[in-house]
């Protein structure tokens, strides 16, 4: 995958495949923006943590990431998405997250439709506390499977 230059905030938003640079970002803001889930809210910090933080371990090493950046400044996330599409026809969300400051610039959407090409079917393992994302849901845009 190569970068691509989008023609959000003045084209300055750049989306290019995630590396191992990427990781301590990915998994501190999932970590804490999916703490935020009603789901989560039974579980004690340490053991939200210690569970979640296993999730991800398995997930990530298995799965794609593309990252929404900074165009001078690739390092400067603003956004990511991990996925793999299990079939031609189906791309499976483990996780989606944009920055508070540059949501509802249409960040996500293009994490998602760069992903989804020619993709039928949409489904989420994790559901974060996020309008846009519950918003996809109610519109049934994305299937959750938990």
């Amino acid at each position: 995958m190569t970068k691509e230059e989008l023609e959000i905030l003045g084209g300055q938003v750049v989306l290019r495949e995630g590396s191992g640079n990427d990781e301590s970002f990915i998994y501190s803001s999932w970590l804490r923006s999916y703490r935020a889930s009603k789901v989560n809210s039974a579980f004690s910090t340490d053991l939200y943590y210690e569970r979640q933080t296993s999730i991800i371990d398995q997930i990530l090493p298995r799965s794609s990431v593309i990252v929404a950046c900074g165009s001078d400044d690739l390092d400067h996330i603003y956004g990511y998405l991990v996925f793999d599409k299990p079939h031609s026809y189906e791309l499976k969300i483990h996780y989606i997250y944009v920055k508070q400051a540059f949501r509802h610039m249409g960040i996500g959407r293009a994490l998602l439709a760069k992903a989804s090409d020619d993709v039928l079917k949409l489904t989420a393992t994790h559901f974060p506390a996020n309008e846009g994302v519950a918003e996809a849901m109610r519109r049934k845009e994305i299937v959750y499977v938990g």
